[in-house]
């Protein structure tokens, strides 16, 4: 398979399956790389526009029920009261983000009715763009009740479709009701964000087959690739984190394959990893955290904490990265949505 010949057709057009695997596997070598990566930033362009994203999240809104815990999760199991939700909308808008998603863990049983409630109450008391990253189970009355309430879009994430590898990792959680709840996000006509993770443990035709899976729901609007990162007390906390180099390969062949939708850094990469990303075809990143302030204290380790705005209200902590994640992404050339904080 010649890489020149493959490239040419990707600038216009989705690669096939077998295209794509070639593409991952030959974007390992640096020089090959800045070919693929090349192209995957023009289809960016083209179809999206020389933009960079920011948006935020409020969490942990509802408990995580899965039982055993995933084994790289620290996930917290006390939630922000309706209170503190409320509040950390009012912090939101006021640090100029548009778009906020409410995440939180998952309950196998349930059928998605604690949801529905917070977003209804969420809706009454703002005007931002409400997206939802909380599951895997819905039911389809409550999935056409999001739909109704206006909410951008509903999460559904595999983070690998390897059933092995999935098993090993998220021994408590259901692969076969992620990609269900996907379909039926899709089905639905919501629109749909799903993660996939890097480092896992997926080989090479699996991120090839999870992309390809994705290209079926045609609603996905939203594909974020997070780096494994390990956590101390984990029983995965000897693992290696994953490579920065292997979620912008990733990215890249995403871009190729599913062509429109938004590509987010997500959760192990940050503000550094801005300009591999863009390089790569990726136009996202979350700028904006709110969440309880002893909630995964290492999260933003490594960080510049002179251009990282931390504030502590109430039980409330704000990270605020979007002012160096507005510097980087400008630096490169590249607009900026939203423009500038609210306040200034």
């Amino acid at each position: 398979m010649n890489l020149d010949y493959v490239l040419d057709k990707s600038s216009e057009t989705s690669p096939s399956q077998e295209e794509a695997l070639f593409l991952f596997r030959k974007s390992r070598d640096v020089n090959e790389a800045s070919k693929i990566f090349a192209t995957a930033a023009q289809v960016r362009d083209r179809e999206l526009g020389r933009i960079f994203k920011l948006d935020g999240e409020i969490a942990p809104v509802t408990s995580c029920q899965i039982k055993p815990m995933c084994r790289y999760c620290t996930f917290s199991q006390e939630t922000l009261t309706p209170e503190e939700v409320l509040e950390g909308l009012k912090l939101a808008e006021k640090a100029g983000i548009g778009d906020i998603r409410l995440s939180g863990g998952s309950d196998l049983s349930s059928d998605g009715d604690e949801v529905i409630e917070l977003v209804r109450m969420v809706m009454a008391n703002t005007n931002l763009r409400v997206h939802v990253n909380i599951g895997p189970v819905y039911s389809q009355y409550n999935l056409e009740t999001l739909k109704l309430l206006g909410v951008i879009e509903v999460g559904s994430s595999l983070e690998t479709i390897n059933p092995s590898v999935f098993k090993q990792t998220k021994p408590g959680d259901s692969l076969v009701f992620r990609i269900e709840t996907a379909q039926a996000i899709n089905r639905t006509g919501l629109k749909l964000q799903s993660i996939i993770m890097v480092g896992l443990g997926s080989s090479d035709e699996d991120y090839i087959e999870h992309l390809f899976f994705l290209q079926q729901l045609k609603n996905l609007t939203h594909l974020p690739i997070s780096r494994f990162n390990p956590f101390k007390g984990t029983p995965m906390e000897s693992r290696r984190r994953a490579s920065p180099w292997e979620a912008a390969r990733l990215c890249a062949v995403a871009r190729l394959v599913l062509r429109t939708p938004d590509i987010r850094i997500a959760a192990g990469g940050g503000p550094d990893d801005i300009p591999l990303w863009l390089m790569a075809g990726g136009n996202r990143i979350t700028s904006l955290f709110i969440h309880h302030n002893k909630c995964e204290p290492e999260r933003f380790s490594g960080e510049n904490p002179l251009h990282i705005e931390r504030t502590f209200t109430n039980k409330l902590e704000v990270v605020d990265r979007s002012s160096i994640c507005r510097y980087f992404a400008e630096d490169a050339g590249f607009s900026v949505n939203p423009s500038n904080r609210a306040d200034q």
